[in-house]
């Protein structure tokens, strides 16, 4: 499931204005979070909402379509986990889960090939990438107390790696800087970093693990399904909230100017909102780069450090669909 930094710029505190009205209430962003929060706001008796989105569609990074006749996720997929999960504690009681259990990305089947289209033998592969495992649950394992000098997981894997690759002499040197990309690919999947080079060690020490399954599938559903309970429309169509009805697509909002009695919020369309209350549900990739212009006056600084610091990586996913498998 998608991750959004959820800022409420003025907290709700009371239900009705002085008026008797319901708070005028702007959500930015039709993702999951804005879906959400949305959501419970309708729940709980706040009509006077509107969400702007800037793109055709709610869902953000949870993007499902069809296919060839198969719906198939663009965005979002995997359920990740058990223990402590929104999405699993949703969905699982209704029976829309299934575990797969025995997964594993890398196995006995499993054949490697290099750029030129050489098959890398079994047994080298295999074997490099049990001790990337090793070594990995050896950080995993390490307490919290323990002082790690590697400021990130490419440092603290190189030497081992070096020193690897000298005890298996059999291992041709043109494989060795290849080899080590794929162990920094296969971390990328886990971590979701640019990089292992971006990735900290002492954050992963700090790392808390939900137990459970880490490869929950939709069954024959996609992760739009999400969305539907959020918004009650399943597994009872006719309880649906109506956060759909209270969207505007294709609305990119440019500016928030905000004081301690209302917001007012700007659209590229030159639209103006006025509110008692907005809720931003962004990602943190807008944040980012729209963090300076779009907050009038800027975020308390901390805020800023928080969003400028935080770093986030890329997944590619390729979608193949054959007419006869």
């Amino acid at each position: 499931m998608e991750k959004r930094l959820l800022i409420l710029l003025l907290v709700i505190t009371y239900f009705f204005n002085s008026e008797g009205k319901s708070p005028r209430v702007i959500i930015i962003g039709a993702g999951v979070s804005g879906v959400a929060a949305a959501a419970r706001l309708i729940e709980n008796g706040f009509d006077n909402i509107t969400i702007l989105e800037a793109e055709n569609r709610i869902g953000g990074r949870i993007h499902s379509v069809e296919i060839g006749g198969y719906v198939v996720d663009l965005g979002g997929e995997w359920v990740v986990r058990e223990e402590g999960n929104a999405v699993f504690d949703l969905a699982d009681p209704l029976g829309l889960l299934e575990k797969c259990s025995g997964y594993n990305a890398w196995n006995t089947t499993a054949r490697l090939f290099g750029s030129s289209g050489d098959e890398i033998p079994r047994d080298v592969a295999s074997e490099l990438v049990q001790y990337f495992n090793k070594v990995m649950e050896e950080i995993n394992s390490k307490d919290e107390s323990d002082y790690v000098k590697a400021e990130n997981l490419g440092e603290y894997f190189d030497p081992r790696l070096d020193k690897y690759f000298k005890d298996h002499p059999e291992i041709s040197p043109d494989l060795h800087e290849p080899l080590k990309y794929l162990l920094n690919l296969l971390d990328n999947v886990h971590d979701a970093g640019k990089s292992w080079y971006n990735v900290s060690v002492n954050s992963l020490l700090k790392l808390i693990a939900i137990d459970g399954d880490h490869a929950i599938n939709w069954k024959e559903r996609a992760y739009s399904t999400l969305l539907g309970l959020l918004m009650k429309k399943y597994p009872d169509p006719a309880l649906e909230l109506l956060v759909k009805k209270k969207t505007k697509f294709n609305t990119k909002v440019t500016e928030i100017k905000y004081d301690e009695n209302s917001v007012k919020v700007m659209t590229a369309g030159g639209e103006e909102y006025e509110a008692d209350h907005v809720i931003v549900t962004v990602s943190l990739g807008v944040l980012q780069n729209h963090m300076d212009t779009l907050f009038n006056p800027q975020l308390p600084e901390k805020k800023v450090n928080v969003i400028k610091n935080l770093t986030y990586g890329h997944n590619a996913k390729i979608i193949l669909y054959y007419k006869d498998p």
